[in-house]
């Protein structure tokens, strides 16, 4: 099974569909891509910006072998329906808060079903995408995965009683992040420093030290280590971040997203 001889159907073509479809074309592979969207205009739009056909959604069931659904959780329901044939072959599902479980009652049982968590920064190719399988999942439908999500980012293969948790940490993540910055670059401006380079220091930081965690082997602990001296500014500030609660304060942040991720799980 490799993407060269399958179609590809998206339904729902928004903005995390038009990152997974960059990072597929990104490798210059030459790919059958189709998509359906409910609104003809925003149809037409897509086939002026992309060179891909839309078509129905009948048709997408019909001719793809994979299809990646896209759309807006509350309108699952409208969009899924029992496949009987031998098309498509796989399913994976961007839906927040949809259980596979549910996707299975939809479409059958028999039906491989990948489920996936991007986030935002899939659409410059940086993002991080939490993935689940069920039981149908072959080696070679991992291997699709990968070459998709790995597209878009990173990724990482996680059980699907963990998901809330993925999408508390990296699905609502992004905006956390931008948060904190915005509150940094806030206090610098109002010491003089200019709004906009103070979003260059404090993004460029975040990057650097995301890499940091990344690639130097090394505990967040040895890192706070390293940049902190006895006395020192990284000090002090760290004895305010512990003697306010910050830590509990962020975690509450996180837990507050993973919560709400499971109520929206339990009501589909």
């Amino acid at each position: 099974m490799t993407l060269h001889s399958e179609t590809i159907g998206f339904i729902g073509f928004g903005n995390m569909a038009k990152a997974i479809y960059k990072g597929l074309i990104s490798n210059n592979q030459k790919l059958n891509i189709i998509f359906t969207e409910k609104d003809n205009l925003v149809a037409k739009k897509i086939e002026q910006e992309f060179p891909i056909k839309s078509v129905s959604k009948d048709t997408i069931y019909k001719t793809a072998s994979i299809i990646i659904i896209a759309v807006k959780p509350q309108q699952y329901q409208t969009i899924l329906q029992p496949i009987s044939n031998k098309k498509p072959n796989l399913i994976i599902s961007i839906l927040a808060g949809i259980t596979m479980t549910t996707l299975e009652k939809q479409l059958g049982e028999h039906v491989p079903i990948i489920r996936c968590m991007p986030n935002t920064p899939a659409l410059l190719q940086q993002g991080m995408s939490g993935i689940s399988f069920n039981k149908n999942i072959t080696e070679q439908h991992q291997e699709i995965a990968k070459t998709i999500f790995e597209g878009i980012g990173k990724m990482k293969v996680v059980p699907e009683n963990v998901m809330d948790t993925v999408t508390g940490i990296s699905g609502s993540g992004p905006a956390f992040f931008y948060q904190i910055c915005h509150d940094i670059a806030e206090l610098a401006n109002n010491q003089g420093l200019s709004y906009e380079d103070a979003i260059q220091f404090a993004a460029q930081t975040l990057i650097g030290a995301g890499h940091m965690l990344l690639n130097s082997n090394k505990s967040p602990e040895t890192l706070i280590q390293e940049v902190s001296s006895p006395n020192g500014t990284t000090v002090a500030g760290l004895q305010n971040y512990k003697s306010n609660q910050v830590n509990k304060q962020i975690q509450a942040m996180i837990q507050a997203a993973i919560t709400r991720s499971k109520e929206l799980s339990k009501h589909n």
